[in-house]
């Protein structure tokens, strides 16, 4: 679906193009990464693309 194209419909007319732009998790293994964790989230959420962050103590 990333990269397709769907146009809004009002009253019969295509009036505006919505781009469509999935949904991103990224999940983070988290043992033992006290040190680096917080650098970790905090270059991913710069990310405009990830929407959600999901960090796993294993």
């Amino acid at each position: 679906m990333h990269g397709q194209k769907i146009y809004a419909v009002t009253a019969g007319r295509i009036d505006t193009e919505v781009k469509l732009m999935p949904t991103v998790t990224v999940v983070v293994p988290a043992f033992n990464e006290e040190k680096t964790i917080t650098d970790t989230i905090r270059a991913l959420k710069q990310r405009p693309e990830v929407n959600n962050i999901l960090v796993v103590n294993d």
